[in-house]
């Protein structure tokens, strides 16, 4: 594999048998799949939906849509994640959402330094950056690096790119995108493998610290695990330093900054970086 360095500035619905007039529910049972006329089955989060509103942690409007497109608020988003998970909800008084907020901090899932705990901040529509972060919470995973959350909910197959490469932090959070990233959570504790999009977790590690030589050439990086556990980090990845991508003179008058260090992947002809080199480059490289 032949790859080049260079440097750039700078995602239970009980089934019902009835006999006469008597309805008996069993919640082991999934429900027959559910029409809407704005997700049909070529959409590309049909089956995610249909296993959603089964599950019953997701309706779908009365006119019989399931509106795919239309944002998710925080609060929204933490009520499907907590019912997903079938997690212990107390009553509480206040707004609707406060027995899931509850719920998703007790879990670990939301943490006051997310946003304020108010009705203003659960009513914004939640971003993707937000998104990862809890969902990542979900399957286990933590970390002190705010920028992190995103490389670790790609890594584990959780979040996929927007396009190829593209990871759109701030976008907004879809409904079909909330049920789509639900189902995998609820996958990945079940033990099943999860697709990654090796092209969102790269962009994802530069992101986070600033390179993505971790992904892109992992056989690079074989280091014994007692190495970097000696070094009190999770992983070899955190060996990395980013602080030693800015460099000051001696004098202290001048300094440079590294902003990215890429690695590219010229076997690769989808590989999303190619784009940062010059056609001439290119042409030379692959020769």
């Amino acid at each position: 594999m032949k790859k080049q360095f260079i440097k750039f500035a700078g995602i239970a619905l009980a089934a019902a048998l009835m006999v006469g007039t008597i309805i008996i529910t069993t919640s082991n049972v999934q429900a027959a799949s559910t029409q809407f006329s704005d997700v049909k089955s070529s959409h590309w989060a049909y089956s995610a939906v249909q296993k959603a509103v089964s599950k019953g942690y997701v309706d779908g409007y009365t006119n019989g849509t399931f509106k795919p497109d239309v944002s998710v608020t925080r609060a929204e988003f933490a009520k499907m994640v907590v019912a997903a998970m079938e997690l212990d909800v107390q009553n509480a008084s206040g707004k609707w959402y406060v027995p899931y907020e509850n719920s998703a901090t007790k879990a670990g899932l939301y943490a006051s330094t997310d946003f304020s705990n108010n009705d203003a901040g659960w009513n914004k529509v939640m971003t993707r950056d937000e998104m990862a972060r809890m969902a990542a919470r979900a399957i286990g995973e933590t970390t002190k690096e705010n920028d992190k959350w995103m490389y670790l909910a790609t890594k584990a197959g959780l979040i996929q790119g927007v396009g190829k490469g593209q990871l759109a932090p701030k976008g907004l959070t879809t409904r079909a995108q909330a049920v789509v990233l639900i189902e995998r959570i609820l996958s990945k504790d079940t033990g099943a493998y999860l697709d990654v999009d090796k092209y969102a977790v790269g962009s994802a590690e530069i992101a986070w610290h600033g390179t993505n030589i971790f992904t892109v050439m992992p056989e690079m990086w074989v280091t014994p695990e007692s190495d970097w556990k000696q070094a009190g980090k999770s992983s070899v990845e955190e060996m990395w330093n980013e602080k030693l991508m800015t460099i000051t003179s001696k004098d202290g008058l001048y300094q440079g900054k590294l902003d990215a260090l890429v690695a590219i992947d010229m076997a690769d002809p989808n590989d999303p970086n190619l784009g940062l080199l010059a056609p001439s480059e290119y042409a030379q490289m692959v020769q």
